[in-house]
C-alpha cells in the first residue's frame, strides 16, 4: 500500500452530458438553467494548493528514527498521485443538485477523464457557469446546501478503502471555482479536509491481524458528520445526525480500520481536522482473538498552524486545526500491551450492552482448600487475561472487631488471606495505568464466623472506596455511556454500605436490591446514590444445583433474555455450581460449564449477554482460556451488527449516495460500516 495514495490531485476532465426533454424540463423549472445540447461539454481541472501540517513519524517503542521536519503545505514531490481508478468518484455541485463524476478506466498517472455517472450535469450554455463547488471521496456526500456540503468521517473504514486499488476513499478534499467566459470551464484549487493518520505495521510479529483501532486519549472527535464549506473553507460538526439523535451519539472517540491484509505494512485512518490533546492508543486485533496495545502521549495537531484556514466548530470536544499527517511505527509486540480490548469500544456504547467476562470469587487463586477455591489466576493475572468482572466478597463476621486495614475477602468459611483494600487498590492501579479500560466490581458480603460486624464492613468499605473515589464511578446511572466510566472502577454492591446501611445512601456506583441468594431473578434493581432507581436488573445466581444440565438450562434461558432485550436493564449471570463436595468442587464443574459456555457464546447470533461470571476464567485446564476469548470476542458480533446502506436524498432528488447509517445497540447512531 502506497502511502502517497491521492495527496496530490491534478486532473483534467471532460464531462459529456445529456438528457431526455423530461429531464430538462424538470430541471429548467427547479433551477432555471437548461441541459446542454447533444456534443456540448463542461470541462474541470483540479488541483490540490492547501496542503497539511506535516508532523513526521513517531516510534512507538521509542526507538531512534530518521527525524522529519514539521510543515504547513505539503510539496507535490512528497505526495503524488500514481493511479486513478474507475471507481474513483468525485461529486460536483452547481450548489443545487449533485452530480458523480469518475474516471471511465483505469488510468496510470496524474490525468484521466471523468464522465457522468446518473444525472447530466446542467450548464446554461453562456460560457459564463458561475460557482461550481467539488468534493472527494463521493462516497462521504450526504447532501447539498448551496457550497456547504453534509459529509461523514466514517468510524469503521475498511482496509480495502483506504489502500491502493481500492478507488473508494482518499483524503477528504474539497474546494470551489468559477468559471469565466470563453467556455463552460472550472478550474479547482483543493484543500484538505480530513486529518490522516499512518500506522507502519511491518515489525508486527502478533499473528494475522484483522483489525486496527485508533482512540483518542482525551475523548476528542476523530469521526462522525460534519458540514464543510467549499468557499470559505469552514468546517463544524453535526449537531444532531438527520434523525433526531444528540450530537454525542453521531460523533466518536474511535476509528477502526477492518479486514486488515494480511501482508499490509501500514494501515491508514482518515479523521476529523480536530487537535488531538493527549495523542491517541492504538490497538491491533489479531484473528486469533489477542489485543496488542501501545500509546502515544504527544499532542497531535496545531490550532495555531495556519489562522485563515480555521473556523469555528461547534459541538465538539477539542479544537478545530488545519488537517496533519502523522506517521506511527508500532514496532514488535514486545513492548505492547496485552488484552485492553475496551481501547476498541467506542466512547458512545452503553455501557450496559457490554458483553464482559468476570471472575466468580476473584480472590480465591491462593487458597488451598479444593472447595474454595475458584480461580487460578490473582487479580492481576485475572486483569492481564482481559477479564474487567470481580466478583469480591470482604466478610462481615469476625471475633475481632472489622477496620479497612485488616478487612479480608472470603469465600464462605474460607479466608483467601487478600485484604479487601489490596484487591481494590490492584483495580483501581489498573485503570490508572490502562485509563481504556472500565473494571466491574460485583461486591456481597460473606459470612465466615464470629460476631456480626455490619456496621464496622461498612465503614471500611466507604473508608477504602473513599481512599480511591478518584478512580471509581460516582453514580451509574440509566442512560450510562462507556465513555463516562472509561478509566474507572464501576461498583455494584448487593449490600448497602452507607452511613445508615440503607439504599438512599449509596456512596459509588449502584446498589443491587431484591437480588436472593441462590435463585435467578428478574425483579432486581439498581438504585443510585439518593435512591433513584438506575435500572432493572436480572440475575442467574443459582449454585446449589444437582447438575450441570440444569444449571446450562438456566444460564441459556438468562443469557437469552439478555440477547433479546434493548432495555436499560442490566444482566449478570453467574456460571458457577457448588451442589456437593461428594459431587465435586468448583473445578470439575467448570471443567464441564465452560466448554459448555464457550459453545454457547461462540453460537449466539446476540446483540449483548452482560455481565458473565465464571469458575478458572483464563485458565486452560479448565476450559476457562477458551470462554474469556469468547466472551471478549462477542462484543465485536454487535457493536457494528446493524449497519444499513441507504439512499441520501437531497431536496427529494435521489443522489445514488449510499449513507452507512451505523446503528448502535443504544439506539444511537455513528457513522461507519460493516465489519
Amino acid at each position: 500500500m502506497k502511502a502517497n495514495k491521492y495527496f496530490y490531485l491534478l486532473a483534467a476532465a471532460a464531462l459529456t452530458a445529456s438528457a431526455c426533454s423530461s429531464d430538462k424540463d424538470q430541471l429548467d423549472e427547479a433551477i432555471g438553467k437548461v441541459v446542454p445540447q447533444e456534443g456540448e461539454a463542461m470541462t474541470f481541472a483540479a488541483k490540490t494548493v492547501d496542503g497539511m501540517e506535516y508532523l513526521g513519524e513517531e516510534d512507538l517503542d521509542g526507538q531512534s528514527s530518521a527525524a522529519k521536519p514539521r510543515k504547513i503545505g505539503v510539496s507535490p514531490s512528497d505526495f503524488s498521485i500514481s493511479h486513478w481508478y474507475i471507481n474513483d468518484k468525485i461529486s460536483i455541485s452547481d450548489g443545487t443538485l449533485n452530480y458523480t463524476f469518475s474516471p471511465s478506466e483505469d488510468k496510470e498517472g496524474p490525468a484521466c477523464s471523468f464522465s457522468t455517472s446518473g444525472n447530466s450535469f446542467v450548464t446554461d450554455g453562456t460560457g459564463d457557469e458561475g460557482t461550481f463547488y467539488a468534493f472527494y471521496p463521493q462516497e462521504a456526500v450526504l447532501s447539498w446546501n448551496g457550497p456547504t456540503v453534509t459529509t461523514m468521517i466514517w468510524t469503521e473504514q475498511l482496509y480495502s478503502e483506504n489502500a491502493e486499488q481500492s478507488g473508494i476513499l482518499g483524503p477528504y478534499i474539497a474546494a470551489s471555482a468559477t468559471t469565466t467566459g470563453g467556455g463552460a470551464n472550472a478550474s479547482f484549487d483543493f484543500g484538505h479536509i480530513c486529518s490522516v493518520i499512518d500506522v507502519d505495521l511491518s515489525s508486527f510479529d502478533g499473528g494475522t491481524i484483522q483489525s486496527v483501532s485508533l482512540l483518542s486519549n482525551s475523548g476528542a472527535s476523530l469521526a462522525g458528520r460534519m458540514l464543510y464549506n467549499c468557499s470559505t473553507k469552514a468546517a463544524s460538526l453535526v449537531n444532531n445526525d438527520g434523525g433526531g439523535y444528540a450530537a454525542q451519539n453521531c460523533i466518536s472517540n474511535l476509528v477502526t480500520v477492518s479486514n486488515v491484509n494480511a501482508a499490509t505494512a501500514t494501515v491508514r485512518f482518515y479523521v476529523l481536522p480536530i487537535t488531538q490533546e493527549s495523542g491517541f492508543t492504538i490497538t491491533v486485533r489479531t484473528t486469533d482473538g489477542n489485543f496488542f496495545t501501545k500509546r502515544s502521549t504527544t499532542k497531535v495537531g496545531n490550532t495555531a498552524a495556519n489562522a485563515d484556514y480555521l473556523a469555528s466548530m461547534s459541538n465538539q470536544s477539542g479544537s478545530l486545526c488545519l488537517p496533519f499527517y502523522k506517521k506511527y511505527k508500532f514496532g514488535n509486540t514486545s513492548t505492547a500491551t496485552k488484552n485492553l480490548w475496551m481501547a476498541t469500544i467506542p466512547n458512545n456504547l452503553r455501557l450496559r450492552q457490554l458483553t464482559v467476562p468476570g471472575a466468580h470469587n476473584a480472590a480465591t487463586s491462593g487458597v488451598s482448600s479444593s472447595a474454595s477455591k475458584c480461580q487460578s489466576e490473582t487479580i492481576s493475572g485475572l486483569l492481564a487475561n482481559g477479564v474487567r468482572g470481580f466478583d469480591l466478597r470482604p466478610r462481615y463476621t469476625s471475633s475481632s472487631g472489622i477496620t479497612a486495614d485488616n478487612l479480608l475477602i472470603c469465600h464462605g468459611l474460607t479466608t483467601t488471606d487478600v485484604l479487601f483494600k489490596d484487591a481494590v487498590a490492584d483495580l483501581v492501579n489498573f485503570v490508572k495505568a490502562n485509563p481504556s479500560e472500565v473494571i466491574f466490581i460485583n461486591m456481597q458480603k460473606e459470612k465466615t464466623s464470629g460476631t456480626d460486624r455490619s456496621a464496622e464492613w461498612r465503614t471500611a468499605v466507604r473508608t477504602i472506596f473513599q481512599g480511591q473515589a478518584d478512580y471509581l464511578l460516582p453514580s451509574l446511572e440509566e442512560y450510562q455511556n462507556f465513555g463516562a466510566a472509561r478509566g474507572k472502577v464501576v461498583v455494584i454492591s448487593k449490600n448497602p454500605y452507607g452511613t445508615e446501611g440503607v439504599y438512599n445512601d449509596i456512596v459509588y456506583g449502584g446498589i443491587i436490591q431484591n437480588w436472593g441468594d441462590n435463585t435467578s431473578t428478574e425483579g432486581a434493581y439498581i438504585y443510585k446514590a439518593g435512591g433513584s432507581n438506575v435500572a432493572s436488573a436480572s440475575v442467574e445466581d443459582t449454585y446449589d444445583i444437582t447438575s450441570t444440565s440444569n444449571k446450562q438450562s438456566l444460564v441459556s434461558t438468562m443469557l437469552g433474555k439478555a440477547a433479546n432485550d434493548n432495555s436499560t436493564r442490566f444482566y449478570f449471570t453467574w456460571n458457577n455450581m457448588a451442589y456437593s463436595l461428594l459431587s465435586g468442587n468448583p473445578s470439575d464443574w467448570a471443567a464441564t460449564m465452560n466448554p459448555w459456555l464457550t459453545n454457547y457464546v461462540n453460537n449466539a447470533q446476540a446483540d449483548r449477554l452482560g455481565l458473565i461470571y465464571a469458575d478458572f476464567i483464563g485458565s486452560t485446564s479448565n476450559g476457562g482460556a477458551a470462554l474469556l476469548k469468547a466472551i471478549i470476542q462477542h462484543n465485536y458480533k454487535y457493536v457494528y451488527k446493524n449497519r444499513t446502506r441507504n439512499t441520501a436524498a437531497a431536496g427529494g432528488t435521489d443522489t445514488g449516495v449510499d449513507v452507512a447509517g451505523d446503528e448502535y445497540a443504544d439506539d444511537s447512531e455513528v457513522f461507519a460500516k460493516q465489519r
